[in-house]
């Protein structure tokens, strides 16, 4: 019989991924898992914000008559 790593819920018929857990854990530890990255990430931004920025041609701002030829 198949048993929940993370619940403990336990069925013959309970589908289990590779890590053990159940379907509704398994979303819930990715969500956890995809917030904590979040806020790891949310860490690091402040650090690169006063990195200086190069300009930038947008698609629409590009002109072909005034490309340098090549």
């Amino acid at each position: 019989m198949a048993k929940c790593k993370r619940c403990g819920r336990k069925g013959l018929f309970l589908k289990l991924n590779s890590d053990g857990l159940c379907s509704s854990c398994s979303t819930i530890v990715a969500e956890d898992k995809r917030l904590v990255e979040a806020e790891q990430l949310e860490n690091v931004l402040p650090e690169l914000q006063p990195l200086p920025h190069t300009s930038v041609i947008k698609y629409n701002d590009f002109d072909i008559n005034k490309a340098p030829n090549i």
